[in-house]
């Protein structure tokens, strides 16, 4: 179906009836012009409302330090407003059960050895718990080392070094 040019020319007295609806005139004329909605749907269709949330959690959760976008997101999830306003960032739940115990994890973290290094040895490599919480970890000097020592292509070049051969005589 091809418009009229015409179609998009929006005159004054249906700015004024806009107005007199609650929508404006960018909100006109975007409907209009970009979304190609008729004249009547755009004039008529009431602007949706955001939801407004009570502005004692607001408060609350600024007083917490929770941010606007991270309150409105608990509230999406099904979080209650005060919940949503008091609890701290980061807080998890005391009744999550845990993969591995804190105790060893704290060891870990004593020992200079992060979660994530810490949960790769156990899962990745199969080490003992705690082996992996008590093993420190290694230097880039003492792993180019072990490295040196395990390479056997090291030994290849240094063999082929070694070896005693006939000189040759250059011409």
């Amino acid at each position: 179906m091809s418009r009229n040019p015409y179609d998009y020319y929006i005159t004054e007295e249906e700015y004024a009836l806009a107005i007199s609806n609650g929508i404006s005139n960018s909100t006109l004329e975007y409907r209009i012009r970009s979304l190609g909605w008729s004249k009547q749907k755009a004039l008529t269709t009431a602007v949706q409302k955001h939801k407004k949330y009570p502005l004692w959690a607001l408060e609350l959760a600024q007083v917490n330090g929770i941010p606007y976008k991270t309150f409105k997101n608990r509230i999406f999830s099904g979080w209650d407003f005060e919940t949503a306003a008091t609890r701290k960032i980061g807080e998890t739940n005391q009744s999550r059960k845990r993969k591995y115990p804190i105790e060893i994890i704290e060891l870990a973290k004593k020992n200079g050895i992060s979660y994530s290094n810490f949960t790769k040895r156990v899962n990745r490599f199969k080490w003992d718990v705690m082996k992996a919480a008590t093993t420190p970890i290694m230097s880039k000097e003492q792993s180019l080392a072990n490295a040196r020592k395990k390479s056997t292509f090291r030994l290849g070049i240094e063999s082929f070094w070694n070896e005693k051969r006939p000189l040759r005589k250059v011409t």
